[in-house]
């Protein structure tokens, strides 16, 4: 009967033991800064070959970088500087803006909005951003959607 019972509290013990591991087991930290690519898909039409052609412009005319603080905040470049916060939930980063350009997120869209003559082609101006971390942990790459398709991946910058 002893050694049963001390093979149930061994057993036990390595079951906590295990679960403790797991439960301190650290998400990759991504607070530091970071340095983007742009890559634009290929183009299967004429106008989306024009398209792109005037999109490299501007992507090899800027690249994009990006701080994520400890605090929870963050200051992205990319052509335009955007401030907000951040959380990680795993492999996955979202980023929410709170100013553009120095501008509320709502002043920026109405200011969108006027320059495009009541057309607001910057919609998602409020919608958060979202980023997911590579496997190893040194990238991170976000997908863009309708007229902004394309990749931006940024890499840590080992440089301080």
């Amino acid at each position: 009967m002893r050694v049963k019972a001390s093979g149930i509290v061994f057993a036990g013990l390595v079951a906590v033991a295990v679960l403790g591991i797991g439960a301190c087991a650290k998400e990759t930290s991504v607070v530091g800064k970071w340095k983007g690519k742009i890559d634009m898909p290929e183009p299967k039409t004429e106008q989306e070959k024009a398209m792109a052609k005037m999109m490299e412009g501007f992507a090899g005319m800027m690249t994009p970088d990006l701080d994520l603080r400890e605090d929870k905040t963050f200051t992205m470049n990319m052509m335009i500087p955007i401030e907000g916060t951040w959380v990680q939930s795993g492999k996955t980063v979202t980023l929410t803006a709170n100013k553009i350009m120095g501008m509320t997120v709502d002043e920026a869209q109405k200011m969108a909005a006027q320059q495009n003559k009541g057309v607001t082609q910057n919609q998602d101006l409020q919608k958060p951003m979202i980023l997911t971390i590579s496997e190893d942990g040194k990238s991170m790459s976000m997908q863009g959607e309708g007229a902004q398709k394309g990749t931006i991946t940024f890499a840590r910058n080992e440089s301080k």
